[in-house]
């Protein structure tokens, strides 16, 4: 069988054998729209129902058409998850039913999460406010890989901040214990050190978010240029956004120019 027909079958099946579990519907920029539980799969169709949790109303409510990205965690396996494009065809505020369309990921468990991950972030011990650059190298739900300038022993703990997955995405920071360590050489001749690092104290809902956003790095890499493109487009967005702030700025000294002239000339006219 053609793997990537193999890998869609194991995804459908997933849907199908994890009937209540953690379920999320995302637009894809990776915004939350509802965060519920699988309902009703219909196979032939290959349509999920997705339901609030606890009987809550829908936080939102959106059009028909809308496109969307829906991740799934299994019940019972730690680490094995699934993630599906698909288009809103129902939506009431105790639940929505997709349209899946698209196999975007299938993860069997947490080793297959491993992902390559090129971003800034910072180190630190765990009991010093001193931070000091560090550079990701890949990153899973169980672990990170970084490299830096700083020595740190076996074992230790280590706080990372400042580490950004998906752009625009959440910044995570991570408590870590040091599990490998050994120098490596750059691209310009010099040493640094590389660790790998093993995540500590995560909670189930820090987790559900990290294997989101792996999940869609891994997406944005099987698209390729696409990714680049949207990286290109947060960036402009993002560029917007400091324009626009600074024009607020410049508006709030304005006004506080204009009440001085104001009350000035009060006091003239007075």
């Amino acid at each position: 069988m053609n793997p990537e027909l193999e890998t869609s079958a194991e995804a459908y099946a997933f849907i199908e054998e994890n009937k209540g579990a953690m379920c999320e519907v995302m637009t894809e920029e990776n915004e939350t729209l509802l965060a519920g539980s699988a309902g009703e799969y219909d196979s032939k169709q290959q349509r999920l129902r997705v339901n609030t949790r606890g009987g809550e109303k829908t936080p939102k409510i959106v059009g028909p058409g809308l496109r969307v990205k829906v991740g799934m965690r299994s019940k019972t396996v730690k680490g094995q998850a699934a993630l599906f494009y698909g288009t809103v065809i129902q939506c009431t505020t105790e639940f929505w039913v997709i349209q899946l369309e698209e196999v975007v990921q299938y993860m069997e468990g947490r080793e297959n999460f491993r992902q390559p991950l090129h971003a800034e972030g910072y180190i630190s011990r765990k009991r010093e406010t001193e931070k000091h650059p560090c550079r990701t190298v890949d990153i899973s739900l169980t672990g990170v890989g970084l490299q830096c300038q700083e020595e740190y022993a076996m074992n230790e703990e280590v706080i990372l901040s400042g580490i950004r997955v998906v752009p625009g995405g959440r910044i995570y920071t991570f408590l870590c214990e040091i599990v490998r360590s050994e120098e490596e050489s750059l691209e310009d001749g010099s040493k640094c050190r590389k660790y790998g690092c093993r995540l500590l104290d995560m909670t189930d809902r820090e987790q559900d978010i990290l294997c989101r956003d792996i999940l869609a790095l891994q997406a944005r890499g099987l698209r390729g240029g696409n990714s680049r493109r949207e990286d290109q487009e947060a960036e402009r967005i993002r560029e917007l956004g400091y324009q626009v702030e600074a024009l607020k700025k410049e508006i709030m000294i304005l006004r506080r120019e204009n009440e001085k002239l104001y009350k000035s000339l009060e006091g003239i006219i007075q």
